[in-house]
Parts: structure tokens; C-alpha cells; sequence
């Protein structure tokens, strides 16, 4: 046999003076060893692997240590320095640190079988050597670690908590394999049969999954992932959201049906309303600037992503925070949508009323029922809750903010229209009169909780804030925040002014409902309004299903099966089971709660006194306070801490107003008896 080194073809001997630190002292006095150590400190805490936390009692850490190596070229040239931190698996203990171990491996006969086709049909093969692939998995087990030699923090109390798998742990390939398998068949792959379980293949250093009946379609899959054009840098599909796509969603959210109670509010504080709803504006673009800041951890280009504002809490505050902001985030979000029916239900009411009074050249009263118009709502939405994701809504954001324009329009130009019937604005500087001072207290607490629900949106702003295209999300926001924030404000000012100034003290809760002609246009205003809250109804929902569903996916994942439905003339549609059951019962479960409670000014006060003080002040500015490392007690500190204390105060009144009034309603009346 001939070999090479009878042909005299031998592999140069390049010696190299590179040494490996012995210890974690030598490598640190070393300044190319130091960077090593510090891009994998860094791009561990990027990935969120640990948190530091006191050590329980009962539980002994894991140890840590650090391995170097010196990394060289095909001709032993130096390629880099390599510092890697791992996990000491020798003093896990099984039922403590671990559990289950096995992890499945391909069969060689698979790799041969795929082989042998791709050379056989001239299939393009591709392999991939993922980077850091196991801190990618999962850990189910509580984990503590002792803290990596030569980062350590706080008084040496304080042990790392492991959040994903570390290299060293026992199941670190378990569940390695467990994420990667789980990301397949949610894409749509499938194990052949064969060889059900062994989907990676750590031993020939390739990473592929045989996952479909078609070999094509596996390789078509990786070809995908390595295209730059449809994936972005966490390995999500390419986010396409631009500042005016991004606006829509906001406006949509903003403009709603708050808009309509505004000249109310008004009416309850006098002319200084217009500055209070200024003043609200301001806050609300501060605050959601700190929140925008939010969405990447650490570098606002390249940092890992916090997908949804728990993410953002915990990630940036941790402990108990998370929690506390996703009971609110989550009960004022399924909140929104019970006054988003209701405010439905009285717009199709003010229609029906409109023409009848029309018809009867304005000889009736035409009392109207809204418990008919609540359910219809209820059907609608359950159509509509079956868009998968936010992402797939695009095209109801935009039609909604379009609607919000042309009410938000009609309703200025309606009210303009009565200033002009009357000669003159009416209203005073003290705003309407009440039987009592404890009642007019009451009113004003409770104007003070619409303002805030009317510029409710930090609950789903970093949901929003994902659908932007990288790598510029938080600049991207901040500017469609200013945009959305100074378009709603103005109409705000102008629409609460205008109809105060048309009907002064008398003036409604929703301002479409003292218009009854030209019925056409008010009829056109309200149905505006309706489409509008079809889409804001959803825009808020999204968030809560999301977060229902990828829960329960993750503890069982039979749950996140889909099967792909053929619908003509449209696109295929993936069909969940539990989607559309989960979905259908939180629409009838809200529709039920509408038609018990229909009192739209005091929930609409509740809502926004329950979410403006921690979504929209309290969690911004204390993330804002810990991302910039801003020391107490300093000047930035307390003038934060001053905002945010003002604006508890004032959530604290509007939300006492808001339930007094509710506390009143329920005295007169009586539950399914909705009527205009």
C-alpha cells in the first residue's frame, strides 16, 4: 500500500512557545488569558445561565473551575486562547443535582443511510459545530454552583443558581437534546421510525437532526438556519416590524376606547384637565423610553432579547418581581378586554338607538338591551382569537389605527360643530358640580384613573417591541413611542377639550353617545370604533395567550401539537386543539364578565388605576435604576424614586374613586340588564 510518507508528504512540525496556565492566578496577570476568561464570563451571563442567590439550607454547591487551552491552525499556527468555565460533576449528588442522565446519540447506520442518499441524488450536505450548544438546554433540576475564581461578587454568600445546562453537568447533554428535539417538532419535523430517539451526533462532531420521512427536507431545514435572510441572531424567524409598522400597534393600543371617556374626565377636573392629560403624556414617554431599554440584556445591539416585560423583570430585577409584575401585567391585560367589550356592546347600542330615534323622526325613547350586542362581540372575537401570534396580525393593527383616526375625527368634529350650535364653549375651571364634596373627590379620582388607562400600554410594549427588525429594536421604538405618544396626546387634548367645551358639565362617559344626528356620521363614528376595538381587543389578548401557551407546552408538550389544515383559497392554517379551546373559553369567560358588570366609566377607571403605577412607573424606573447602576441616594435616584412616588399616590386615589364608583352602580343595578 502506498501512503503518504512513502511519497514523502509529511504534516510540518511547527513548535510554538504557547503555554497553558496552570492555575486561574496565572491566567488572570495574563492579559491574552484575561480576555479569554472575561468573553465567556460575559457570554454566560448573556445567556442568563445563572442567577446569584443565597444557598439554601440543606443543599451543598457544586464547584467550578476553569479549563485553557490554546486553540491552533490546520499548520500549528496560534488561533486563539480558549478559556471555558465548566461544572465539577463530581460532587453532584443524584436526587439533589440530577435525576435522569441519558442522552440519545444517532445510530451509524443513520449517518450511513443519509449518506449514501445524498451521494446518490447529488444532495448539498451541510455541517454544523454549534457554539456553546448545551447552555442552550434547560435545567429542571435546582442547580447551585459555586461562583467561577476570579469573578466572584457580594460577601461570599452568594452561590450561582444555574438557569441553563453548564458544560460538566451530568444532564447537560439530556437537556441539550431535550431543547434541540423539542425546537424540531415544533417546526413541524418528525422522528422517522427507525431510529425514533437519536436525533444528534455529538461523537463525529456534527450536530443534525434526521427529523423527517423526506431527507430533503432535514438538510432544506439547516440551509434555512444558515441563511442571514430569515433567521435572526437568537434563531427566530426575521423580524420585518419597522417604526411605522410598530406606531400602529401603539396607536392601536393607545387610541381606543379611553379616548371617548376623556371629555368626562375633563368635565370632573375643569379646564385644568388638558394640562393633567399632558402631564400623564409625559410621564408615559419617560417611562416606556426606561422600558424600552429593557428588551436586550446588557449591549442594546447585540444583547440576548427578553421576549415579553416578565422576562425583562425578572432577568433584570429577579427574586419575586417577576411574579408580582406578571399577576398585574397579565389580570390587567384579561381586564382591558372586558372593557374593550363593553365599550363594543354601547357603540353597536348608540347605532341601533340612533336610528331609531331617527326613524321615529325623534317621537321614541328607544330603550335598547346591550346584552345581544355583547355576545355578538364575543362571536367575533372568537374568530379572531385564533391569530396565532402578534406577528400575524399586521394587517388588523393597521386597519385599527386607521379607525382610530377617523372616530377619534369624527368625535373632534362633532364636538366643533356643537361648540359652534352653542355660540360659545361651555364649562367652568372647577369642572361639573356634585351632590356632595366626598362625591365630587370620587369623580375626580376616578377621571384620574381613565387618563391613566387611556395611555396604557407598558404592559405589552416589549411584546410590541419584538416584532421589530434587529438590530436597532430600542432606537426603533423610542422614536415610534414619540411618534404614538405625541399623535395620541394632541388628540386627546383636542377631543377632551372640544367635548367638554360642547356639553360642559353635562357631558357624558362615552362622548359618541350625546350625538344623535347627522345619525350617518355618528352611526359611521361608532362603527369605526367597533373595528377598532376588534383589533385592540387582540393586540392586548396576544400577550396573555402567548404566555397560557408556551407554559403548558413546556410541561406537556403533546399539548403544542399542530396539524396543518388546508383552507381554499387561503393559506394553510396550523391548527392547535388546545389553542382554539383555551382561547374560546377566556373569550366566553370575559363576554360572561361583560354583560355581569357593564359600567364602562369605573372599570375602565379600575383597569388603569391597577396597571399605571407598577407596569407603566414603578417597574420602568427601577430597571432603569439597576441597568444604569445609579447609587441611592443620589440626585438621579431621588428624583426617579420622587416620580415614582407621585405617581402611586395618584394611582392609589384613582383607583379609590374608581371603586367607589363601582360601589354606587351596584346599588341600582341589576346583573344581564345592560341598556342605553
Amino acid at each position: 500500500m502506498v501512503t503518504r510518507s512513502k511519497n514523502g508528504v509529511f504534516k510540518p512540525r511547527v513548535f510554538s512557545a504557547q503555554l497553558e496556565p496552570r492555575s486561574v492566578r496565572d491566567a488572570l496577570i495574563n492579559p491574552a488569558w484575561k480576555a479569554a476568561m472575561d468573553a465567556e464570563y460575559n457570554a454566560l451571563l448573556q445567556n442568563h445561565t445563572w442567577k446569584l442567590v443565597p444557598l439554601p439550607k440543606g443543599r451543598e454547591a457544586v464547584g467550578s473551575r476553569w479549563v485553557f487551552r490554546v486553540k491552533y491552525n490546520s499548520d500549528c499556527s496560534l488561533q486563539k486562547y480558549k478559556a471555558k468555565l465548566v461544572a465539577q460533576d463530581f460532587s453532584q449528588r443524584p436526587g439533589f443535582d440530577f435525576t435522569e442522565t441519558y442522552s440519545p446519540v444517532v445510530k451509524p447506520t443513520s449517518i450511513r443511510i443519509v449518506l449514501t442518499l445524498a451521494l446518490s441524488r447529488s444532495w448539498t450536505i451541510i455541517q454544523l459545530d454549534l457554539n456553546n450548544a448545551f447552555l442552550h438546554g434547560d435545567l429542571t433540576e435546582d442547580v447551585y454552583m459555586r461562583q467561577p475564581r476570579g469573578y466572584e461578587q457580594g460577601d461570599g454568600q452568594l452561590v450561582c443558581k444555574l438557569m441553563k445546562a453548564l458544560y460538566g453537568l451530568k444532564q447537560a447533554p439530556r437537556a441539550w437534546y431535550h431543547k434541540f428535539s423539542t425546537t424540531l417538532q415544533h417546526l413541524g419535523f418528525r422522528a422517522i421510525k427507525f431510529d425514533v430517539s437519536a436525533t444528534h451526533g455529538y461523537r463525529w462532531n456534527i450536530d443534525f437532526s434526521i427529523r423527517s420521512l423526506e431527507p430533503r427536507n432535514a438538510f432544506k431545514f439547516f440551509s434555512h438556519h444558515q441563511d442571514d435572510s430569515l433567521y435572526d441572531d437568537d434563531g427566530r424567524p426575521k423580524r420585518t416590524g419597522t417604526m411605522w409598522m410598530t406606531s400602529s400597534y401603539i396607536i392601536t393600543a393607545v387610541i381606543g376606547s379611553g379616548t371617548l371617556s376623556l371629555a368626562w374626565s375633563i368635565a370632573q377636573l375643569g379646564w385644568s384637565g388638558g394640562l393633567v392629560v399632558m402631564i400623564f403624556g409625559l410621564v408615559t414617554l419617560y417611562t416606556s423610553h426606561f422600558l424600552a431599554n429593557s428588551y436586550r440584556a446588557g449591549d442594546p445591539i447585540t444583547g440576548k432579547r427578553n421576549y415579553t416585560y416578565m422576562d425583562a423583570v425578572e432577568n433584570i430585577l429577579g427574586g419575586k418581581n417577576s411574579i408580582f409584575c406578571g399577576i398585574i401585567q397579565y389580570a390587567n391585560l384579561y381586564g382591558v378586554s372586558i372593557g374593550y367589550t363593553i365599550a363594543a356592546a354601547i357603540s353597536m347600542m348608540t347605532i341601533t338607538k340612533t336610528n331609531c330615534i331617527h326613524s321615529s323622526h325623534a317621537k321614541k325613547t328607544c330603550h335598547v338591551s346591550g346584552n345581544r350586542y355583547i355576545i355578538w362581540f364575543g362571536v367575533i372575537q372568537l374568530g379572531f382569537s385564533q391569530i396565532p401570534n402578534f406577528h400575524k396580525m399586521r394587517w388588523l393593527s393597521i386597519l385599527s389605527s386607521m379607525m382610530s383616526f377617523t372616530y377619534s375625527l369624527i368625535g373632534l368634529a362633532l364636538g366643533i360643530a356643537q361648540v359652534s350650535e352653542n355660540r360659545g364653549f361651555k364649562g367652568t375651571i372647577a369642572g361639573a358640580e356634585a351632590e356632595t364634596h366626598a362625591k365630587k373627590v370620587w369623580a375626580i379620582f376616578q377621571a384620574l384613573g381613565n387618563i391613566a388607562f387611556a395611555y396604557s400600554f407598558s404592559d405589552i410594549l416589549i411584546e410590541i417591541q419584538d416584532t421589530i427588525k434587529s438590530p436597532l429594536e430600542v432606537r426603533t421604538m423610542k422614536r415610534a413611542t414619540n411618534l404614538s405618544i405625541a399623535t395620541t396626546t394632541t388628540f386627546y387634548v383636542l377631543c377632551g377639550c372640544i367635548g367638554y367645551g360642547a356639553f360642559g358639565n353635562s357631558t357624558p362617559g362615552n362622548l359618541l353617545t350625546a350625538f344623535d344626528k347627522p345619525f350617518w356620521l355618528v352611526d359611521i363614528a361608532n362603527l369605526a370604533l367597533i373595528i377598532q376595538l376588534v383589533g385592540a381587543y387582540q393586540v392586548y389578548s396576544q400577550p396573555l395567550f402567548a404566555f397560557v401557551e408556551e407554559r403548558t407546552t413546556k410541561k406537556w408538550e403533546i399539548i403544542g401539537k399542530e396539524y396543518k389544515v388546508q383552507i381554499p383559497f387561503l393559506p394553510s392554517y396550523n391548527l392547535n386543539i388546545f389553542r382554539i379551546i383555551w382561547r374560546s373559553l377566556y373569550v366566553v369567560v370575559s363576554t360572561l364578565i361583560a354583560m355581569l358588570i357593564p359600567f364602562f366609566n369605573d372599570i375602565l377607571g379600575v383597569i388603569g388605576a391597577l396597571g399605571f403605577w407598577p407596569l407603566s412607573v414603578y417597574f420602568p424606573v427601577e430597571m432603569y435604576i439597576k441597568q444604569k447602576k445609579i447609587p441611592k441616594w443620589s440626585g438621579s435616584w431621588i428624583l426617579l424614586q420622587s416620580l415614582s412616588m407621585f405617581c402611586l399616590l395618584v394611582t392609589f386615589a384613582a383607583l379609590v374613586g374608581s371603586i367607589v364608583g363601582v360601589l354606587l352602580d351596584l346599588k341600582t343595578y341589576k346583573p344581564f340588564s345592560a341598556s342605553l
